[in-house]
């Protein structure tokens, strides 16, 4: 990703970039640029400038790439922060315009017929500036507030050339054409919510919207996917979402239509319903399914159409198939399951209620005390609240929340809490006492990082989300190691560290692979001094972490285990013979 400062491209970055160019052949490459840390987005008039500059230059290398993403879901304090100023005000949706601006000048300069899309909305976003937690904006709120922030500015010029916004379901089960009534949530039903935004925040402007020339763009729609039983060797960690989808379960006929809040019973439906809607909602022009192939880390993503290996999931003639028929013109809108999209007429002035909406804008909304929601017919609002460390050693951080309902001393149990944080997910389960405790698959880097904490809510509670800062430091300890893990994909590696110099070396060699250590970035050792985690960079810029276990005194198989960027290398850890770790605690 890109980071403060940066104008050019990484060596790495490029080779990665390279592979995606050439094979892609003749398909049409989307760049999509941002940084790894929310704090990192480019706020200012200096950090606009080397941002836009690099996007520039990396468009210049690439002649292939004509499409380009600024920025990812700026709505969300997860990629963008501050999202409001001290005084409650919206920050980011004046600053990201502001971002867009510079960009949509330097590239068209550059380049133009080059096409900027934004704001890469999120689907959902919460609009109380004062909450504790999840502080963030919905998509119709931020795209309101920006066109309010452009109208001021007197701008003559456009922001972007496509609309982009992400669609995900609030759960995979969710029917693509369900109508949701909150104003914060605005998913693949939710069309008639984005052109009312869009309407209200640009009439009148010299930035057009769609209906006057201005595609749509859904550059984010998924749908999770529980594994397989024969693919679980596949992927490391544990499955976060409660209500994952079989790729297929022998789908369903197209009639009777299922009622909008009716559960599909398999990825397969999913797939088919969205992509036909998208076909046939106004003025939508792509739609990108988020992923083709699943990530390992179960904690990350798995809505894919390949499984992790690369081999076909059983959902995958879906995707083709609707491909074909969009592609093909072979699409009936008046057979859709949620019938015919309607309309949307942007000729003329938008109504009073989006005009109010678009005035009051997100800074105005009631502060709330934060983490929960609010209880309403048929449903209990709920509260969340962080209650992991908040500090700890690399490698040996707790993560927990608590889940309960609003207004009572009440706790969930039985409840599916998500944490995230480096753009991983993880989910645990809430016991008697409504607290849920994790592990990330991969420890979180040394530093201050930002953990979410979100329940998705169920038929008898709303959803609630958190946040909380959790700073992360090596400890380190002697190491010396050696020896071959078993299995097939197993390996020998040697390993050494030094804790007063903190530095080491490993070597592995397996399943094809060789690994040599450049430096180590992070080491950390668990209290009782049996087992260890450590991270660095190999000598090809590649980045791994290893896992040890010192089981010498135990009657048990000492561990070493390796990933390298983010994949199992090391798959069963346990050392042949035994024994090779030895690790003693500084003093």
């Amino acid at each position: 990703g890109w980071e403060p400062g940066q104008t050019e491209l990484e060596a790495r970055d490029a080779i990665e970039l390279n592979r995606a160019v050439i094979g892609a052949g003749a398909m049409r490459v989307v760049l999509a640029v941002y940084a790894d840390r929310a704090v990192e987005a480019p706020v200012d008039e200096a950090g606009r400038e080397t941002y836009c500059t690099y996007v520039r230059n990396v468009l210049a290398r690439y002649p292939q790439i004509n499409d380009v993403v600024i920025w990812n879901e700026p709505n969300l304090t997860y990629f963008w922060r501050p999202q409001y100023n001290p005084d409650g005000s919206s920050a980011s949706p004046v600053a990201y315009g502001a971002l867009l601006a510079r960009c949509w000048d330097l590239l068209h300069e550059a380049r133009p017929g080059i096409n900027v899309i934004g704001p890469a909305t999120s689907p959902w976003g919460d609009d109380h500036p004062f909450a504790t937690s999840h502080i963030s904006h919905s998509p119709s709120t931020f795209i309101r507030t920006m066109g309010l922030a452009y109208r001021a500015t007197g701008r003559v010029r456009p922001l972007f050339d496509t609309v982009g916004h992400h669609t995900h379901p609030l759960f995979p089960t969710d029917r693509p054409w369900r109508v949701h009534a909150d104003p914060r949530f605005v998913m693949l039903g939710d069309w008639e919510k984005l052109m009312s935004a869009l309407h209200a925040a640009f009439w009148g402007t010299p930035q057009r919207i769609p209906g006057q020339g201005v595609p749509i763009w859904y550059l984010e729609v998924g749908f999770e996917t529980a594994i397989d039983e024969n693919k679980r060797h596949l992927y490391t960690g544990e499955e976060i979402s409660g209500s994952a989808l079989p790729d297929y379960a022998g789908g369903e006929p197209d009639t009777p239509a299922p009622a909008q809040d009716s559960r599909a019973p398999d990825q397969h439906t999913q797939i088919l319903d969205a992509i036909r809607l998208a076909a046939c909602q106004p003025y939508v022009g792509a739609y990108f399914g988020f992923l083709l192939r699943d990530q390992e880390d179960l904690g990350t993503w798995q809505s894919g159409v390949l499984w992790a290996d690369g081999t076909k999931k059983d959902s995958y003639g879906a995707f083709a198939a609707a491909t074909a028929e969009v592609n093909e013109g072979r699409v009936d809108c008046s057979k859709l399951k949620g019938g015919v999209p309607p309309g949307y007429n942007v000729s003329r002035p938008p109504t009073q209620e989006g005009a109010r909406s678009a005035g009051t804008g997100a800074g105005a909304a009631t502060p709330r005390s934060g983490g929960g929601t609010p209880s309403t017919a048929g449903k209990r609002g709920t509260r969340i609240a962080y209650t992991g460390s908040t500090a700890g050693v690399f490698g040996f951080v707790k993560l927990s929340a608590r889940l309960g309902a609003s207004g009572s001393d009440d706790r969930l149990a039985g409840r599916r809490v998500t944490f995230r944080a480096h753009g991983k997910r993880l989910a645990a389960t809430t016991d008697p006492s409504g607290t849920a405790s994790a592990r990330m698959t991969l420890p979180l880097r040394p530093g201050k990082t930002p953990v979410e904490i979100a329940f998705a809510g169920d038929e008898s509670h709303h959803p609630a989300a958190g946040a909380a800062a959790v700073t992360v430091k090596s400890s380190w300890a002697a190491v010396k190691a050696s020896g071959r893990t078993r299995g097939r994909r197993g390996g020998s590696f040697e390993l050494v560290v030094d804790p007063r110099r903190r530095t080491g070396s490993l070597r592995f060699r397996g399943g094809g692979r060789k690994l040599r250590t450049r430096a180590l970035t992070a080491f950390g050792v668990a209290p009782d001094g049996r087992s260890a985690w450590l991270a660095g960079i190999g000598t090809r810029g590649e980045r791994f972490v290893a896992y040890l276990e010192d089981n010498s005194t135990t009657f048990r198989y000492d561990v070493f285990r390796l990933w390298v960027d983010s994949r199992p290398v090391a798959a069963s850890g346990r050392l042949l013979g035994g024994d090779g770790v030895r690790i003693t605690r500084s003093r």
